[in-house]
């Protein structure tokens, strides 16, 4: 190995007799040559910094291109994420890899999110056909996707891309690109969804085209995307060619390499800065085209002044100090060249110190800040590859920790990571009770004996992770200590803002220590699993709320509705066979009441069904739908109510369940606070044959009325009427007056509702 503090012998270069020594001062030269060597310091000087400047201008300019484009590059990635999340929430439910008509249900329910997909949102199968699409792109199911590049990508189990290649699949075979999801139901096979971005279409028309625009505003350079193919993505033609934008040397290095930078020439003579980046998660390329005069301005004006003073220097002293100057710039080549080897990696570069005082001083001082630097660099790397480690490991367990919110998953799942990381062979892991009066034992690491089920909270209550040994531990943990065999163990306790949650034990049977950076790590850890911990525990809580929460509505339906009705019946079964006796008329009047009651509690719990199965509100008859709705109410609240429903046509599942919704809060509000002898629902297709969408509906009552500018605005049931009539695009009209009993109209179409589709939902409600 090469030892950087070695100093270089001295060689004597001046003769005894001149009395100058072996390291003479540069001033005794500059007074021996008559103040001409200053002159030479001063052309060398100017010729090296020329020299060094611009190569450093040069490479600090296509360093800080490159950057840039890797920046962009990201921050188009991170610009497609939102859309990836929106493809992600829109198709989560129903799921989209069931069987074609869920996928289709399941992409038509969330159109009002894949709008903004202009080419249209496609499901495409394990064998690359696809097997549904949004109502925009039915053209395309059934195709064979299966020769394009993504498509392959995921057959062969690869992950989802932010962006894909230039594909000819949009909508008559106009260019897209796309960006595609993975997602599978339980217990079957994974689907492709891609949303497909057109290529062929304005840019003021195409948000894909206006995330580009982005990252254009408030800069002159030029920037294009690329794909694998060297297909340019953007408002250039499509296809347009990557040769079309650089010279084929930039093009096949863009195909072949990392991220880089190139200066060029262009066709026209004015020198370019071609720099490009990959697209992180896509199958893209970010390319940045810059004027290198442009970049370049500021140093070239110094450059100027600089030749300005490198002419005067040559013009003067030119002639006198040339035999002066071959000498004095050796050390300076010298020392410029070991500069430029460690600007290039050379860390350990040495130079051999002059006689002159002063360059022998540069040059010691280059040669011991050469071998501090290799140190510090060498010291550096290690303490990067350090925390590279400890981020991996953190991040690795946050991954993992992501993926189930069970709590004994969760602590099992921890356990494995910190054990892996430290490593110490095997643990234990404690969680609170759901009393909060003990730590309950809940997963263990290869732990063979029977360590105590249970600890007292005030155990794990600290927030600090301790190293104990078997002699110095407490008497729980010493327990747990004695019982698996451990010589000494890691205590990390789990501690949120909640409290405690829990706590963990790490294991050896023969003494460890733990260095400053594990004990760190461990703690950084220890906090993730606690924040998991507390995440899982508050899912167990809200499951059994929102268990609770459903019973006790269910509760609440029951005995306000079948309940009443049922101890109704009951009443006048008992009163009928003694009224029969006495009275057959009223007994025969008598049992046809008892037959309604029933009849209306046998529809009440048809409808309390429904409202348990909610895609059964979807898949049964709208007619049968308001039949039950209208017998249940008039069964409930004896109040007779007669019901018309037209021949309807087909129509969409939300405006199906918006005209139930309407007909069921208005019969309620009806039953509760109208005080009306009789009630008509009304429910009429107007318009022949395709007209036939224009849709009517008309719930009224005879009862006391009200006045509708009384009503406050926050009316949960007017308002949640409104709400709906918005969301398809129908207008509601509510018609009242105190005395002449209430009407409320619903109308409805099909170009109404596509014009809210395309508008912002707005709540239209008339008086």
């Amino acid at each position: 190995m090469v030892n950087l503090r070695q100093r270089v012998p001295l060689k004597r270069r001046w003769p005894a007799w001149l009395g100058l020594g072996s390291r003479p001062r540069l001033q005794t030269r500059l007074v021996l040559a008559a103040l001409l060597p200053a002159l030479v310091i001063l052309i060398a000087v100017v010729l090296l910094t020329l020299t060094a400047y611009y190569r450093v201008v040069e490479s600090l300019a296509l360093e800080r291109s490159e950057a840039l484009t890797r920046l962009a590059a990201d921050q188009v990635a991170l610009d497609l994420i939102p859309y990836m999340n929106r493809l992600t929430a829109a198709t989560q439910s129903p799921s989209p890899a069931g069987s074609p008509r869920e996928q289709m249900l399941a992409l038509r329910l969330a159109m009002p999110e894949l709008q903004v997909f202009d080419g249209g949102v496609v499901i495409v199968d394990a064998t690359g056909h696809v097997s549904a699409a949004d109502p925009r792109r039915m053209d395309a199911v059934g195709q064979d996707w299966s020769q394009l590049a993504f498509v392959q990508g995921y057959m062969r189990g690869e992950p989802a891309l932010l962006g894909t290649e230039v594909a000819y699949v949009g909508p008559e075979g106009a260019p897209t690109v796309a960006i595609t999801i993975i997602t599978s139901a339980q217990g079957g096979e994974p689907v492709l969804v891609a949303g497909l971005f057109r290529l062929d279409v304005p840019a003021y028309s195409s948000a894909f085209y206006r995330l580009l625009l982005r990252q254009r505003e408030g800069t002159e350079r030029g920037v294009y995307l690329v794909d694998w193919q060297g297909y340019l993505v953007g408002e250039a033609p499509v296809p347009g060619h990557l040769a079309d934008l650089v010279p084929e040397q930039a093009s096949r290095a863009v195909a072949t390499q990392g991220p880089g930078a190139w200066r060029m020439r262009a066709p026209g003579g004015a020198q370019r800065v071609i720099s490009y980046a990959p697209v992180p998660n896509a199958a893209w390329w970010l390319i940045q085209d810059e004027d290198w005069a442009t970049l370049s301005q500021t140093g070239s004006r110094y450059g100027r002044l600089l030749w300005l003073l490198l002419g005067v220097g040559l013009v003067l002293p030119g002639l006198l100090v040339g035999w002066q100057a071959r000498r004095l710039m050796r050390p300076l080549q010298e020392l410029t060249s070991a500069a430029q080897a460690m600007s290039q990696g050379d860390l350990g570069r040495q130079v051999e110190p002059p006689d002159d005082w002063e360059l022998y001083q540069m040059a010691t001082s280059f040669n011991q800040m050469s071998a501090e630097l290799q140190a510090l660099y060498y010291g550096l790397e290690r303490r990067v590859a350090d925390r590279t480690h400890e981020l991996g490991a953190l991040n690795q367990l946050a991954n993992l920790l992501g993926r189930s919110l069970d709590m004994r998953q969760t602590l099992q799942t921890a356990l494995e990571q910190m054990a892996h990381v430290i490593p110490w062979p095997m643990g234990l892991a404690y969680r609170v009770a759901p009393d909060g009066d003990l730590l309950q034992l809940v997963a263990r690491l290869r732990v063979v004996s029977d360590p105590p089920r249970s600890l007292a909270q005030d155990v794990g209550s600290h927030n600090d992770t301790t190293l104990i040994t078997r002699d110095e531990a407490p008497g729980p943990l010493g327990e747990i200590l004695q019982a698996a065999g451990w010589s000494c163990a890691v205590v990390a306790p789990l501690v949120t803002r909640s409290g405690p949650q829990g706590l963990l034990l790490l294991g050896s049977p023969v003494e460890r220590t733990l260095t400053d950076e594990q004990h760190s790590l461990l703690e950084a850890m220890a906090r993730q699993v606690a924040m998991a911990a507390d995440n899982a525990r508050l899912y167990e809580r809200a499951e059994v709320e929102a268990v609770a929460a459903e019973r006790n509505r269910l509760a609440r339906e029951l005995h306000d509705s079948v309940s009443q009705t049922l101890f109704s019946a009951n009443l006048l079964a008992g009163v009928i066979p003694t009224l029969w006796e006495r009275n057959p008329t009223e007994a025969q009047r008598r049992q046809a009441e008892l037959r309604e009651l029933t009849q209306g509690a046998l529809a009440e719990m048809r409808t309390l069904l429904l409202e348990l199965r909610p895609q059964a509100l979807l898949n049964a008859p709208l007619e049968d739908l308001l039949g039950q709705l209208v017998a249940a109410v008039s069964g409930r609240a004896r109040l007779p109510i007669d019901l018309e429903v037209d021949a309807l046509p087909d129509l969409p599942d939300e405006v199906r369940l918006a005209l139930y919704r309407t007909v069921q809060e208005s019969l309620n509000n009806i039953a509760k606070h109208a005080g009306a002898g009789r009630a008509w629902v009304s429910l009429q297709a107007e318009g022949e044959g395709s007209e036939r969408a224009r849709m009517r509906l008309e719930i009224r009552d005879d009862g006391r009325g009200f006045d509708p500018s009384t009503v406050p605005g926050n009316h949960l049931g007017l308002r949640m009427m409104g709400e709906r009539a918005a969301a398809i695009g129908a207008q509601l009209v509510i018609d009242s007056e105190p005395g002449a009993g209430s009407r409320v109209t619903l109308y409805w179409s099909q170009q109404r509702q596509t014009a809210a589709e395309k508008d912002a939902p707005g709540e239209e409600i008339s008086s």
